[in-house]
C-alpha cells in the first residue's frame, strides 16, 4: 500500500513529462510498529517525521515540504488539522546568518587594520 505513494505525481515539466515521487525519493515503511502515543493538546494525534537524506540542503527540504503540504491541504478533508511541530531549517538559517554576520565583521576589522597600518607606515 505505502509503495503506491512512490507513484504520486509531483510536477509536470514544460515538455509534458510527469515527475513522480519515485523519480526524486523513495517512500517506504522503514520504522518499527508504533510503541508510543502522540498527543497534541491532549488529543491523540499522528506524528510524521521527515528527515533529509544525502547531500540535500535542509533549507531546500523544508521549503519543498511546506510547498507540498500546501497542495496536500487543498485536497485534504476540511476537518483535518495539520500543525508544524518542529523545523530545523530555522536553526540552519540562524547559523548561516551568524556566519555571514561574523564574516562581515572580520572583513571590516581586517580592512580597518590594513588602513591603520598603511597610514601609520606613511607617517614615518
Amino acid at each position: 500500500m505505502i509503495e503506491r505513494l512512490n507513484d504520486v505525481p509531483i510536477k509536470t515539466t514544460a515538455d509534458g513529462a510527469v515527475i513522480r515521487v519515485h523519480d526524486v525519493a523513495q517512500v517506504r515503511d522503514g520504522y518499527m510498529p508504533q510503541q508510543n502515543v502522540v498527543r497534541q493538546d491532549g488529543i491523540r494525534s499522528t506524528l510524521l517525521s521527515i528527515l533529509k537524506n544525502g547531500s540535500v540542503s535542509t533549507l531546500d527540504v523544508a521549503s519543498g515540504i511546506k510547498a507540498a503540504m500546501a497542495n496536500v491541504l487543498k485536497i485534504a478533508p476540511a476537518n483535518l488539522q495539520v500543525k508544524q511541530f518542529a523545523d530545523q531549517s530555522v536553526f540552519v538559517k540562524a547559523a548561516v546568518s551568524g556566519v555571514v554576520r561574523e564574516g562581515v565583521i572580520a572583513a571590516a576589522l581586517t580592512a580597518l587594520m590594513i588602513l591603520l597600518f598603511s597610514v601609520h607606515g606613511e607617517a614615518r
